[in-house]
């Protein structure tokens, strides 16, 4: 009972990153809540992964401006998108 429009991708990419997940999740046929807790630990990872991912890249911008010895914090302005 997947709702993803393309079941493919979805499977290749759990098996590339959650490979003891993909059977369980491709083939529940229960409820929607059967399938959410199925995803559940696959949720919390992602968020674990992306939220050290934007840490890490948050970090290494710190580390290259403070790397910089003309610039002054101070003198940073904004720029509107």
């Amino acid at each position: 009972m997947c709702r993803f429009s393309d079941r493919e991708t979805l499977k290749q990419w759990l098996q590339d990153y959650y490979p003891e997940h993909v059977d369980r999740i491709l083939n529940e046929k229960s409820s929607s809540n059967d399938i959410n807790k199925a995803c559940t630990p696959v949720f919390e990872a992602e968020w674990i992964r992306l939220t050290k991912i934007i840490r890490d890249a948050a970090y290494a911008v710190w580390e290259e401006l403070r790397l910089l010895e003309d610039l002054n914090p101070l003198e940073i302005k904004s720029i509107s998108w």
